[in-house]
């Protein structure tokens, strides 16, 4: 075995003695050319010479070429301080035990120092550098600069940096020895979840106290969500009860806009529980009164396009033109009383709010308060009283 060894070593030393000799011999032709060849060795030496300048001159300039391009790029990006703006790591922290060490997370920075505004902050500006940058590489007006191959792959060594907030966090042993570290990184879809659920960096108390904030906005928002359902039939009401054909129907929405009234303003402000029964017992009353008041309106509306049409044009035509006496006149006033409902009259209307509302969140309604009033002779008024339609398409026709 010891043999075999020899050997081997036997083998390496010749090999080197082979190899030395090899330069040698080489070391000692070039002395020999030079010697006998001096004009041709300071020949080579000169070409050698001017090659490296040459290489340095031409190397100058395409690191010239390539910090201009690089210059004018983020100048044109508007990112000029885009080494200050993107650090490998943007802070610092050093705990004093590896257990501290290891449970050391993202919440637990955010909670020490206070700092999660400035976390947003900068996790939105890095997000916004990548999103120009990725945008620029794809198109840009660059692109047929020289070194523009090399200057995008500069750029591109940027984006790493651009995926966040980073935290370095190091254990330092009291001797001053760095003997473990963590990076702790706040991407953007992290900084959205955060801030989604302010909880995370809240003490218990912190926190019930903001569910009471938060469920009290959200009855006030539920109530005003009422208080603008009954706006809308007040506003409807009011727009529509002065176009009125059938006056009387205007009597019939006030009494339902006084129930709307009686029946929902008081009992929105009483109810203290988002998720209260009450609220689909107001739903369902609201949505009936609203249902009555469209259904007024339109009956109200149908009538008004049969008085507007040619059918009844004909009639009032035939009233006033055919000579015929009073006993067939009124016969034909009878058969056609029985497709009219239109009562004419004059009403006075005010604003009047009847409701006990103290926060002024409901508008006033219209109410109509004077009925319409004629004087008429004993004769006159019987006739009207036995025949109330009649009387009133007589009266409007002639």
């Amino acid at each position: 075995m010891a043999r075999g060894r020899n050997s081997e070593s036997g083998g390496i030393g010749g090999t080197i003695a082979v190899i030395l000799v090899g330069i040698a011999a080489a070391a000692g032709a070039v002395a020999r050319f030079i010697t006998e060849n001096p004009g041709t060795m300071i020949i080579i030496v000169s070409l050698i010479i001017i090659c490296v300048i040459v290489y340095a001159i031409i190397n100058r300039k395409i690191k010239k070429q390539r910090a201009e391009l690089l210059n004018d790029i983020l100048e044109f990006l508007n990112l000029r301080n885009i080494d200050s703006l993107l650090r490998n790591i943007d802070d610092r922290r050093i705990v004093k035990s590896r257990q501290a060490l290891v449970n050391y997370d993202d919440i637990k920075y955010l909670k020490e120092n206070d700092c999660f505004e400035a976390v947003k902050d900068i996790t939105r500006m890095k997000a916004g550098i990548r999103r120009t940058i990725s945008s620029f590489l794809k198109q840009n007006e660059f692109k047929q600069r020289p070194q523009y191959a090399y200057v995008a792959k500069q750029l591109e060594g940027y984006l790493p940096l651009t995926d966040g907030y980073r935290a370095g966090i190091v254990y330092i042993t009291p001797a001053g020895n760095a003997r473990g570290k963590k990076l702790i990184r706040f991407t953007e879809s992290r900084v959205r979840e955060i801030e989604a659920h302010p909880e995370y960096l809240m003490t218990k108390g912190e926190y019930n106290k903001l569910l009471k904030q938060r469920a009290k906005e959200e009855l006030e928002e539920k109530k005003h969500l009422y208080y603008d359902k009954i706006n809308s039939i007040i506003d409807y009401a009011n727009n529509a009860k002065d176009l009125f054909v059938v006056k009387t129907r205007a009597k019939k929405l006030d009494e339902l806009v006084q129930q709307l009234f009686d029946r929902t303003i008081n009992s929105v402000q009483k109810i203290k529980q988002i998720d209260s029964d009450e609220w689909d017992m107001l739903d369902g009353f609201i949505t009936n009164i609203d249902e009555q008041v469209q259904k007024i309106v339109q009956d109200d509306k149908r009538i008004s396009r049969y008085y507007e049409s040619e059918d009844f044009a004909r009639i009032k035509e035939i009233c006033n033109s055919l000579n015929l006496s009073r006993s067939e006149f009124n016969e034909y006033i009878e058969e056609k009383a029985q497709s009219i409902s239109k009562l004419f009259g004059t009403r006075i209307v005010r604003n009047e709010t009847q409701n006990e509302d103290s926060y002024n969140y409901i508008r006033a309604y219209k109410k109509s308060i004077t009925p319409f009033t004629v004087e008429v002779s004993s004769t006159v008024f019987g006739s009207a009283e036995n025949n109330p339609i009649d009387y009133i398409i007589k009266e409007t026709l002639i």
